[in-house]
């Protein structure tokens, strides 16, 4: 659903309906859509997932209470993206700086 979603969000779907409270969305208008886009909006995904994770995994991670994260996140100190999951380089970058160790590109 997340991939209907953003297609959704990006306009190139439209709900016009509800059944049992689930968006319902033209055939025409979803068998219209471009592979290219649609292909786009998937790999966009598999690419945040492979470059993040989800709250109580980034708090594991990195060895903070779930709550440091979510504060961090909401401060803009790490990127935090769809699906409320956490990019990994962020986290690192900031328990290196937790450590007091000098931080690289």
């Amino acid at each position: 659903m997340a991939d209907i979603d953003e297609l959704v969000v990006q306009e190139h779907l439209v709900v016009v309906d509800y059944f049992k409270r689930r968006p319902m969305y033209a055939t025409a208008a979803a068998l219209a859509l471009d592979e290219d886009l649609v292909r786009g909006v998937v790999a966009e995904r598999i690419a945040w997932q492979a470059a993040s994770v989800p709250r109580d995994a980034a708090a594991t991670r990195i060895g903070w209470h779930w709550r440091d994260i979510v504060r961090m996140g909401e401060e803009g100190r790490i990127t935090q993206g769809r699906g409320g999951r956490y990019l990994i380089t962020d986290l690192e970058a900031l328990a290196v700086e937790a450590d007091g160790e000098p931080t690289g590109s």
